[in-house]
């Protein structure tokens, strides 16, 4: 509308960008998301064609932005990926909590998707699984070798290590 309530950007480069948004933008909120470091390096490769390492070094790199945006940023939740899809209702209220105007938020609404097999409408759902299925042995010590050197970073987020 002409006159949003609320103005929502999300871009991924924005987890570098937080510090600056929020000079310029003091009365900005942040919902600080993280995603299972597995499923991502396979979601990065899958559509960009990089190699495992380069995508799990990638994720690596964002998540201790991401901790460093929850120790600075005022105003800021965090929620998961997983959190977001399994526990809708509860990341809903936090939303809601964080920012009032967004009280008749529906996050059961369906969205357009763009899922492991095609795009689609559907309520937000959790893909780790199937994509972690499609990562190979070596992929899994590749990716483990990299978060062998930032368990800090994994357990922050509370993630496990997958060792098949």
């Amino acid at each position: 509308t002409a006159n949003p309530r609320v103005f929502l950007e999300k871009s991924p480069p924005n987890v570098y960008r937080a510090a600056m948004l929020q000079k310029h933008f003091p009365n900005s909120f942040f919902i600080l998301m993280q995603r299972n470091p597995y499923a991502v390096a396979e979601g990065i490769r899958r559509r960009a064609n990089f190699s495992i390492e380069r995508c799990i070094r990638h994720w690596i790199r964002c998540a201790q932005k991401q901790m460093e945006n929850q120790r600075t940023l005022p105003r800021a939740i965090y929620l998961s990926y997983e959190q977001l899809s399994e526990q809708p209702e509860s990341s809903q209220q936090r939303i809601i909590q964080l920012i009032p105007e967004l009280g008749d938020l529906d996050i059961r609404k369906d969205v357009v998707a763009q899922t492991l097999e095609r795009q689609l409408r559907q309520q937000i759902v959790n893909y780790n699984a199937k994509q972690i299925a499609l990562l190979s042995p070596e992929d899994l010590a590749e990716i483990n070798a990299q978060l062998d050197r930032v368990p800090e970073v994994m357990a922050h987020f509370g993630y496990e290590f997958i060792r098949r």
